[in-house]
């Protein structure tokens, strides 16, 4: 267990000299999961004012259906002043800084042991050029250099970038950047 962390339950803990043990009853300093980003201005206001809300969208006939109570709420909050509206945006600003603190806690505490994150591969790219690392590149006569490509043999074609196979039979693919090669 991380020492930071170790003492952190230590100082959020009362020790039971009797029992010889840390009891952890009123640990309130400690976030146990993570914390969600608070609400932005207009949702608060839309959580706060349901009541207002319903009684626009009764007296106005303009809105009817799905999505009603949400333009309703859009029309109230763009005509709304300044001064109205910073009452939520000063609450706003509070609940963002408590969760920055949780937060901040919550990732000294316990996020870095999340290593579910972590264990998801992501999705390769479809379509990119293949780095292939190039062991050997040497001039070759002819307007042809000779590489050398996981052990196997290449002649590129310097005017085209073509690249051949050994013999210059068959084209097997084309320079597409430096040291970027795409077979077909």
């Amino acid at each position: 267990m991380d020492q930071s962390l170790l003492e952190l339950l230590k100082n959020a803990a009362q020790y039971d000299s009797e029992t010889n043990r840390y009891i952890f009853d009123n640990v309130t300093n400690i976030v146990t999961e993570e914390p969600k980003k608070p609400k932005n201005p207009f949702f608060l206001f839309k959580e706060k004012n349901k009541e207002k809300i319903k009684k626009y969208i009764e007296d106005c006939p303009d809105f009817s259906g799905q999505g009603s109570f949400s333009s309703a709420a859009s029309d109230i909050w763009k005509t709304m002043s300044l001064e109205d509206k910073l009452v939520y945006e000063e609450e706003y600003s509070n609940l963002k800084q408590e969760y920055v603190k949780n937060k901040k806690s919550y990732d000294n505490t316990f996020g870095r042991f999340n290593f579910a994150n972590k264990i998801v591969e992501k999705p390769k790219k479809r379509g990119r050029p293949r780095k292939i690392p190039l062991s050997e590149e040497t001039e070759s006569h002819n307007g042809y250099k000779s590489l050398v490509i996981d052990d196997v043999k290449y002649e590129l074609e310097i005017e085209t970038n073509v690249l051949w196979d050994e013999n210059r039979d068959e084209a097997v693919g084309q320079k597409v950047g430096p040291k970027k090669y795409e077979f077909y």
